[in-house]
């Protein structure tokens, strides 16, 4: 197998076995798209998701590794700094498989890891936070770690680990039907207050509401130029929801491989009692089903931590969906004992 390793203007290859050659860079976010599309992988592995890293400042990696001719998995990888020119590395939902052999995954994993082992050494990167997708379930990660000798720790994802996924092949009496009956009375009861459901929504309206919601509800946003920047590069639709010409609440929806995606919202606490969220979710949901997509991704669920949000979302019906579990692969363990430690007091000031 071959591994090859492309940055955005500079693509460089090496490997075990000869190198093989492919298109220019220029050709490469089509060919990138369309294996993560066809590998059932999320948008935060597509080209464009690493655009919007590089915009935000990381470095990224397209990497690929090749049995022949044929590409067999591919993961994109952001490097993220630390202070005193530390960093780690990063890979959220990867590598994508295309193949089912047990054999090739598992080369194509020890291939990777290796050769982030070896830049680890070159890049003075602490550690790699790996965030396994589906695909990897029959391979015994720990096994390869310990063949590697690398240290591992177990870790909280940064992604959400768990989701709920409605099916919009379903009709939509059927979906209303698997509301939770208090949800199913709010979206009517939203219907008869006459609120209004508007797509094509103004960023900053969106960012106000956002920002509210996340100081009434004590949530961590990331600074405005993520969300602009995020609405340049990616496949994002803002919806409002209005009552007598005030707008109450807005969704930001990602649309990624017939799955809209609701990744981002907020809401004002003025009229609560026309439950404006509901309706707007119900809308989005009608309209995506018309568009041919078909899934409705919540994008995280968390008792524990988001108990009223986790509500609101399960309500809905939907399918629980459940991410494999998350490692940090440790390359210096001094300096990721101290990381861990600045990480608990930064915590313990927020």
């Amino acid at each position: 197998m071959t591994l090859e390793i492309e940055t955005k203007n500079q693509p460089r290859r090496q490997g075990i076995g000869a190198p093989t050659s492919d298109a220019s860079v220029g050709a490469s976010e089509e060919k990138w798209d369309n294996f993560v599309l066809t590998g059932n992988g999320e948008f935060l592995q597509s080209f464009k998701w690493g655009e919007l890293k590089e915009k935000l400042g990381n470095k990224v990696w397209y990497l690929s590794v090749k049995d022949e001719r044929e590409k067999v998995a591919q993961a994109l990888i952001i490097e993220t700094p630390l202070p005193i020119n530390k960093k780690y590395f990063y890979c959220p939902r990867g590598p994508i498989f295309l193949s089912s052999s047990q054999e090739k995954k598992e080369r194509a994993v020890r291939i990777f890891l290796m050769d982030l082992k070896n830049k680890a050494q070159k890049e003075k990167a602490l550690f790699f936070r790996f965030e396994p997708n589906f695909g990897l379930d029959d391979l015994n990660l720990k096994k390869i770690f310990s063949d590697l000798k690398i240290h591992y720790q177990l870790i909280e994802s940064v992604q959400p680990r768990e989701t709920s996924i409605l099916d919009l092949r379903k009709e939509e009496k059927e979906l209303l039907s698997e509301m939770h009956h208090k949800t199913r009375y709010n979206v009517r009861l939203a219907e008869r207050h006459g609120v209004k459901i508007s797509p094509d929504g103004n960023l900053k309206i969106f960012l106000d509401l956002l920002r509210e919601t996340a100081r009434r509800e004590h949530l961590k946003i990331y600074p405005d130029h993520y969300y602009f920047n995020l609405i340049k590069e990616l496949p994002v639709k803002i919806y409002f929801a209005s009552y007598q010409n005030k707008i109450l609440a807005a969704n930001l929806i990602l649309f990624w491989n017939k799955t809209a995606i609701y990744l981002y919202g907020g809401s004002s606490r003025e009229n609560k009692e026309v439950m404006a969220p509901y309706l707007l979710h119900w809308e989005i949901i009608k309209e995506a089903k018309k568009n041919g997509f078909l899934y409705y991704d919540f994008w995280g669920i968390d008792e524990k931590k988001w108990p009223g949000l986790t509500r609101f979302k399960l309500g809905f019906g939907g399918k629980r969906i459940k991410y494999p579990q998350s490692y940090d692969l440790i390359f210096d363990k001094f300096w990721y004992f101290l990381y861990q430690i600045g990480s608990k007091i930064r915590r313990s000031l927020d």
